[in-house]
């Protein structure tokens, strides 16, 4: 009889601690809301948009989902939207997510992704997160697990079971939070280029010459390139810290203070980026 509890007990705790996990992927089902607030913060409205029309770009080939601020309200003639002089007169919160659906309800959530680059203006935020919004409240958020995106390397966050209880609406995806933007100014902007996971890093052709060995390694890792550029690198554990920097590498890095386990090594050629994996052992 306690042998039969024992496995009712395990098979318990199994059932009970049941977990999902999604990744930001160019393919998946996304939708998009906005939020408009005046320039004070003051909450205006908030209504269901296409993605697109977000300025967020689905590259289901590159593998990669692109966040830009927003260009689409701005009227240079329309004093709602433009301050006159050449600027926004409301702060836009694009939202762009995606909704799992009842079976994610009840159990463990984890949403993960990889920023490739961030060149967003200072005047502009990018979060990721998770939500579960309760309809019988008005779809007020219940749990809001939400965080800055990184200038780049891996994110993640996760939520769980308990706080995505039985009828709530469970959300994950991203924001862009600033002032509508003019589209004369929409180049300098910059964006945000998120994928899956490092895989999907720009500009590889640039570092097919650049060797890292050995992979798995203990104390130290070796780089080789015949470009004339200097190869910084900079690595990242699998929550996106930036854990080790170093300029202009000439040979090896020493890799000796950092625990085992998988970490992301950006490496960096004049303007080109582009990561790999690396295993400490």
């Amino acid at each position: 009889m306690k042998k039969i509890t024992i496995y009712i007990l395990i098979l318990t705790c199994i059932i009970s601690h049941a977990q999902n996990s999604v990744t930001a992927d160019a393919s998946s089902t996304w939708t998009g809301y906005m939020n408009v607030f005046d320039t004070a913060g003051g909450y205006l409205f908030g209504e269901a948009w296409g993605v697109a029309d977000l300025q967020t770009i689905l590259d289901e080939t590159a593998g990669t989902i692109t966040l830009e601020p927003n260009i689409n309200t701005y009227n240079a003639t329309d004093a709602y939207w433009s301050d006159g002089n050449g600027n926004g007169n409301k702060l836009m919160e694009a939202t762009t997510k995606a909704e799992p659906g009842a079976t994610f309800n009840e159990a463990d959530l984890t949403f993960s992704g990889y920023v490739v680059s961030n060149t967003l203006d200072a005047g502009y935020t990018a979060k990721y997160f998770i939500k579960a919004l309760d309809p019988a409240s008005g779809y007020a958020n219940v749990i809001t697990q939400t965080y800055d995106l990184p200038e780049s390397g891996p994110f993640t966050v996760t939520a769980t079971a308990a706080e995505l209880a039985d009828g709530l609406i469970i959300q994950y995806g991203f924001e862009i939070y600033g002032l509508n933007a003019n589209p004369d100014n929409e180049s300098a902007l910059g964006s945000v280029v998120i994928a899956a996971d490092a895989s999907a890093s720009v500009n590889d052709n640039v570092f097919n010459t650049v060797k890292m060995f050995p992979n798995p390694a203990k104390d130290y890792v070796r780089f080789s390139t015949n470009s004339n550029e200097n190869l910084n690198i900079q690595i990242f554990d699998m929550l996106g810290k930036s854990v080790l920097r170093v300029d202009s590498v000439k040979n090896a890095v020493n890799v000796s203070e950092l625990n085992s386990g998988l970490y992301f090594v950006q490496m960096t050629l004049g303007t080109q980026k582009s990561t790999k994996k690396l295993v400490i052992k």
